[in-house]
């Protein structure tokens, strides 16, 4: 067994009764891949994937409810196979996607951009508003708006109101399915073409500006320059502060440098001006 953090005695009985559960054992147990999160445990095999449910729920009629809303919109996500629960831990079971994580290449980026403006145009009505991720987009705001007061003589002009307008679309907007971490390692490419949409945990009700704001900036230019040719009317003002929201979280908690995320933030507002994306 595989692990990249030691998940603990009580984890690992848990895990086993799961793994009794979906009959795997013998080699597959000894090839399986264990990585543990904050809020989850995620269990690999060579043709499943588990997710068990740690320090956070998973919802899994509410997540395969989503992933049958966006698999109709075109996207490949997964498909659930199982679901249950072991001492109160509930886990979700679905078939191993093929391909690799964090594309780069341009023609699949821009391919991942049109598939999320089809996923953006699709009813609404398979997502929440919110499932668990409120507390800790509150703090995200809260460090942001941190991050932005103490670089604001670092930051391009006009910042600090695309953070506040940004803020007040998270609080008002339920209009629009979204994903809700729409980064590298959540898109998966074989073969030059998008092959997978992972984790889909952060799905809810938002506008289409939150979920282009969650690119991370390796990718942020080739999906906004496949959106543009399906969906051309961005918001600019609050993608920038959704983009500069997330980098200047990620600064204040220590994740990235601040320069790392002060960089990030310029050449997002350069990217989005120059494809003459408005600015209220």
């Amino acid at each position: 067994m595989n692990s990249s953090k030691p998940a603990g005695e009580p984890a690992r009985t848990i895990l086993a009764r799961i793994l009794r559960s979906q009959r795997l054992t013998g080699r597959e147990v000894c090839d399986l891949k264990l990585s543990a999160s904050g809020n989850t445990i995620v269990v690999e095999t060579a043709a499943l994937i588990i997710r068990i449910a740690w320090c956070a729920p998973i919802h899994a009629r509410a997540e395969s409810r989503i992933w049958r809303a966006a698999g109709r919109a075109g996207l490949p996500v997964p498909e659930l196979a199982a679901h249950g629960e072991v001492e109160g831990h509930e886990f979700v079971v679905y078939p191993r996607l093929p391909g690799r994580p964090s594309p780069t290449g341009v023609g699949v980026l821009r391919e991942a951009g049109v598939k999320l403006a089809a996923l953006h145009s699709a009813t609404v009505d398979a997502f929440p508003v919110e499932l668990d991720s409120r507390p800790r987009r509150v703090r995200r705001f809260a460090l942001a708006r941190t991050f932005v007061r103490d670089q604001v003589r670092n930051l391009p002009r006009g910042v600090a109101e695309c953070v506040r307008r940004a803020e007040a679309d998270w609080k008002s907007a339920f209009h629009t399915p979204t994903h809700g971490d729409f980064r590298g390692p959540n898109i998966l490419t074989r073969g030059g073409r998008l092959s997978g949409v992972l984790d889909w945990s952060d799905a809810r009700r938002a506008s289409r500006e939150a979920d282009l704001g969650s690119v991370d900036w390796a990718r942020f230019c080739g999906v906004l320059d496949g959106y543009l040719t399906v969906a051309p009317d961005v918001r600019g003002t609050e993608l920038v502060g959704y983009f500069a929201g997330r980098y200047g979280a990620l600064a204040a908690g220590g994740v990235v440098t601040r320069g790392a995320a002060l960089e990030a933030v310029e050449r997002c507002v350069a990217a989005v001006e120059l494809r003459g994306i408005t600015f209220e």
